[in-house]
């Protein structure tokens, strides 16, 4: 596992507290094009270990910096729609981490957009029934650490199966 390397999608912006925390925890992470989601992970080939190509991870994390940024992504939903239906169709797990927001939050409204509370959380739980991809919750200083040992526990489960 130490050869872990966390692949960041080369579209993902204001995550320098995210990368910043990769840096001091010694990880391993390239900014690269992700296809579904904005963080990933895989292990590269290393012959003299017996793994002769890259393992990459099918499973991806797509991080939304607030509550308003998800309210927006919903908003517009053709796209957040796709980028979930392309990661169900590529079989690829898929769970949405929201920064500084809670579910609290969601259900009193407490976010700028002035999308109602009510429908947003509504549409919310059926992109998670309907995708299979859950939504959690994390205070911003902590995104860093959730992001690295979620795809650190989805990898060795992954290699157990193989």
């Amino acid at each position: 596992m130490s050869r872990l390397v966390i692949k960041v999608d080369t579209r993902e912006q204001k995550n320098s507290h995210i990368t910043s925390f990769f840096d001091r925890r010694k990880t391993k992470w390239e900014s690269m094009k992700v296809d579904a989601g904005d963080y990933s992970a895989y292990i590269p080939a290393d012959p003299e270990s017996g793994i002769t190509r890259d393992i990459h991870l099918n499973a991806t994390i797509e991080r939304k910096n607030s509550l308003d940024e998800l309210a927006q992504s919903v908003k517009e939903r053709s796209r957040f729609e796709h980028e979930l239906s392309r990661a169900r169709r590529q079989n690829t797990r898929m769970i949405i981490l929201v920064e500084n927001g809670s579910y609290s939050d969601l259900i009193r409204g407490k976010y700028r957009s002035d999308y109602n509370p009510k429908s947003l959380t509504g549409s919310l739980l059926a992109f998670e029934s309907r995708y299979e991809t859950p939504i959690h919750y994390v205070a911003k200083e902590d995104a860093g650490h959730y992001i690295l040992h979620w795809l650190y526990y989805q990898v060795r489960e992954a290699l157990k199966s193989c």
